[in-house]
């Protein structure tokens, strides 16, 4: 588990003591999920199955695991392919861009009658639905804003997407530098490409602004925010506040 060392980093500082919390790995995909009532015996098939699916898809289609950029899929192709495809064709990237996302989603989607309270992280990517007023820790690897700022999220009906991407820590490919580079939206295979999408913008921190802003034009998207160095920027209807978790 060494390339997903840095979970360790952000997982421990989990605070939210009205759900329990859980891991659901198999293979690559190492999921924490907190619901009220352990549910994993419900989760791990479905990531079981979906991973099956997605073999099955890449080993007929080799293009869909490697490509950077867009591809295509046949009507008769399975839904995550779609849904992936389709996520990745708005942001420009490969679908595998969408990969962590697809699994929050098919974890979401297993146990969403049967909690309303949930909330799954997969590497850094969020997908939740929360009844109560809750805050998301902005992991940025060594930036010193790094665990200092967090995201404000507000009860709502609805699942949310957060998805991050980063060049400087994490296993995912990135072309840019940014130690944090976050996209929130309801459809969270979309944050998911966005997100690697608005970290390949960023180079320098001349960049941050400008791929803020591209990023936040994209339908869909309800905020962006760029962390590099101890640079910050942030576009949307966001809430970012200060953390102290020493208290």
């Amino acid at each position: 588990m060494d390339e997903y060392k840095d979970r360790e980093i952000y997982r421990k500082t989990i605070n939210a003591k009205d759900l329990v919390f859980y891991r659901v790995a198999y293979r690559q995909t190492d999921l924490l999920v907190g619901t009220k009532e352990i549910l994993k015996d419900i989760i791990k098939p479905k990531i079981v199955n979906t991973r099956r699916i997605l073999d099955e898809h890449i080993e007929n289609n080799p293009k869909f695991l490697k490509s950077l950029s867009p591809i295509g899929y046949n009507s008769d192709a399975p839904k995550v392919v779609k849904q992936m495809c389709d996520a990745s064709k708005k942001a420009g990237v490969g679908p595998m861009a969408t990969v962590a996302g697809a699994f929050c989603l098919a974890a979401f989607d297993v146990v969403s009658n049967k909690a309303h309270e949930i909330v799954i992280e997969n590497g850094g990517d969020l997908l939740l639905r929360t009844k109560s007023q809750r805050t998301i820790a902005l992991y940025a690897g060594k930036s010193e804003l790094s665990m200092k700022l967090g995201l404000r999220i507000m009860p709502q009906e609805d699942s949310i997407g957060i998805c991050t991407s980063a060049g400087t820590i994490g296993h995912s490919k990135s072309f840019g530098k940014a130690d944090l580079a976050l996209v929130i939206s309801k459809d969270v295979l979309l944050a998911d490409a966005l997100a690697t999408h608005l970290g390949n913008l960023v180079k320098t921190k001349d960049d941050i602004k400008n791929a803020v802003e591209k990023v936040y034009s994209k339908a869909g998207v309800i905020g962006a925010i760029v962390i590099i160095d101890e640079n910050i920027a942030a576009i949307g209807d966001i809430d970012i506040i200060p953390l102290d978790l020493n208290h």
